[in-house]
């Protein structure tokens, strides 16, 4: 079928595609003929410089480097942020332990461990420590308790802000169901 005397309208009736679809192959040349794939601009782009040498710097989280970039003015998701690190986390190889630089009262961390049993009243109970780690200072508060309990959980953060002096502006809770 020789497409220099046929019409797309034509070409599509006879192999049972759309116009659009016609036109689109049609455009794209003989087939084997490889056209260059131009990228399209990205939201990212002008921050993917500040990213690679962040991630150079400190092997940061995307969530992280999400806000940094969303306090430069980054409009974009988290996704596009994700793709795009990946790559250059696996570059770098990651040191067991990495501590992340906040400002004083940003941020705290919030994890409750089990240590085990205790017999209470002649009853084996469950021990969990509370445990509130300020990130600037890196002090720390814990309170032991038997029970989770929502009270529970509310007075241990009371009596941890007591003891730090005051509450962070952001707590991150690990593992709190």
């Amino acid at each position: 079928m020789s497409t220099e005397r046929m019409s797309i309208s034509a070409i599509a009736r006879e192999l049972d595609l759309d116009r659009k679809t016609v036109r689109s192959l049609l455009h794209l040349g003989p087939p084997g003929e490889r056209h260059p794939r131009v990228e399209a601009p990205s939201l990212l782009d002008p921050f993917k410089p500040y990213l690679q040498a962040r991630i150079a710097q400190h092997p940061l989280s995307s969530v992280r480097l999400l806000e940094e970039i969303q306090r430069q003015g980054y409009a974009g998701g988290y996704d596009l942020v994700k793709r795009f690190v990946r790559p250059l986390r696996q570059q770098k190889e990651i040191a067991a332990v990495v501590r992340f630089e906040t400002d004083p009262g940003q941020q705290a961390q919030v994890d409750f461990g089990h240590f085990g049993y205790l017999e209470e009243d002649g009853v084996r109970r469950h021990l969990y420590g509370f445990s509130m780690i300020l990130d600037y200072s890196r002090c720390r508060y814990v309170e032991f308790v038997t029970r989770i309990t929502t009270p529970i959980l509310i007075r241990c953060h009371l009596n941890a802000f007591d003891y730090l002096g005051g509450y962070p502006d952001d707590l991150l809770h690990d593992n709190m169901t």
